[in-house]
């Protein structure tokens, strides 16, 4: 069933709303008028650090370990598999370093502001950042 609205437009009277609601976020604050966004903290680059030692040794431990015990003796006929436990380390270790990389390099999980991410404005939250309350200390009782 269709439904004309006000403006004489019809459409189905289940998705008038969502309609609406969806292509154009309320604005009660304005982006520029946001608070800063909270400086970097002490981890920002030594976390990384660990992360990158971590996998480069992880990586060259499980290769190395591979590799001896693919050179310990054994018969001819099992020379075709130690080659394929060999190829596959090889394979994990390039496949770690790479998604390393991509989480280093690549801005994953790095949420720019924009007008999609930041309304709706809680109401609390709006009222606290009209009366200039801002900072961890004055927003942080609104996280679940």
């Amino acid at each position: 069933m269709e439904v004309a609205d006000d403006t004489g437009h019809f459409g189905s009277p289940c998705t008038e709303h969502s309609k609406d609601s969806e292509s154009a976020p309320l604005q009660t604050i304005p982006l520029k008028n946001l608070p800063l966004l909270p400086a970097r903290g002490d981890g920002y680059h030594s976390e990384p650090q660990f992360g990158i030692c971590l996998v480069m040794v992880l990586s060259a431990v499980l290769v190395g370990v591979t590799h001896v015990a693919a050179a310990v003796g054994g018969s001819d006929k099992v020379e075709t598999f130690k080659c394929f436990w060999v190829q596959l380390i090889w394979a994990e270790a390039v496949t770690a370093i790479l998604c390393m990389l991509f989480i280093l390099c690549g801005g994953a999980g790095v949420i720019h502001r924009s007008e999609q991410t930041c309304y709706p404005i809680p109401e609390d939250v709006e009222e606290k950042l009209r009366a200039g309350v801002s900072g961890s200390g004055g927003l942080g009782s609104n996280r679940a």
